[in-house]
């Protein structure tokens, strides 16, 4: 039945194929929550990978597609053996890393920034849960505070860029592919902060 749930919303996802620009919506954020919540990561990636795949997805969607793939990614490491561990968390890195590099002037680049800059502590979290299952393995404690002390890092600039954006954002709605603004950095901010 979760299946059957999993691909009417795919194709509920999928119908504003043609038409106007698709603007990404809580609504599509809560659709891949669940999905990984219920353990359905390689049809969120697939979906995120298929749609990027087409030609004409507008700056939002892609950047929205490229976030809820590489929080999937990520959050599929965490179910994963070791050996495949590293290579989730590195397509979760790159996903992000292609995206950064080929639209330097996203007006939402900040999201995908600090994507970027959780990732090392979903690492760190995750190697520090597997060192204190094995104590006296030394190498494993030193892996897990190392991705925690990059974490610690990451989070602390991207705190300070948060910071500066909501100095220069404008306040009241706009549409989802603009800047953001002081409503959206305002949770960014709360939920990077959690992080530290």
């Amino acid at each position: 039945r979760a299946l059957l749930l999993a691909v009417a919303g795919v194709v509920w996802l999928a119908g504003p194929v043609c038409g106007d620009e698709p603007v990404p919506s809580e609504s599509t954020a809560r659709y891949f929550r669940e999905l990984r919540r219920r353990g359905l990561f390689k049809l969120a990636e697939s979906y995120c990978l298929e749609r990027l795949s087409h030609s004409g997805v507008s700056t939002a969607e892609r950047t929205e597609l490229t976030l809820e793939l590489a929080r999937t990614l990520a959050e599929h490491a965490n179910f994963a053996g070791s050996a495949e561990q590293d290579e989730l968390w590195a397509r979760s890195d790159a996903a992000l890393s292609e995206l950064l590099k080929a639209e330097p002037d996203n007006p939402r680049r900040l999201l995908l920034e600090v994507q970027r800059a959780l990732l090392p502590a979903t690492v760190g979290h995750s190697r520090r849960l597997l060192a204190e299952l094995e104590p006296y393995d030394a190498a494993a404690g030193k892996r897990a505070a190392a991705s925690l002390h990059a974490a610690v890092q990451n989070l602390r600039e991207a705190e300070a860029r948060i910071v500066a954006s909501q100095r220069k954002a404008p306040g009241g709605r706009a549409p989802s592919g603009a800047a953001l603004r002081l409503f959206e950095l305002r949770p960014l901010l709360g939920h990077v902060r959690l992080r530290l």
